[in-house]
């Protein structure tokens, strides 16, 4: 498992940005600590969802 940080597609950095200013470095690290465990070098907007909903919760 690499410790490098997963590459960011555009929509999925613009839906990050969509989280309140005090949530987004959290959710960043969950959704890369998830990415990573998966095996994932690249979030996407569909990856970031799937994390998004299983570890915080739809909304």
């Amino acid at each position: 498992m690499s410790k490098d940080k997963p590459i960011w597609d555009a929509d999925a950095e613009k839906r990050l940005q969509q989280a309140p200013f005090f949530n987004r470095p959290l959710a960043r690290a969950k959704v890369e600590k998830a990415a990573r465990e998966r095996g994932e070098q690249r979030i996407t907007l569909a990856l970031f969802e799937q994390i998004k909903n299983r570890e915080m919760g739809p909304g």
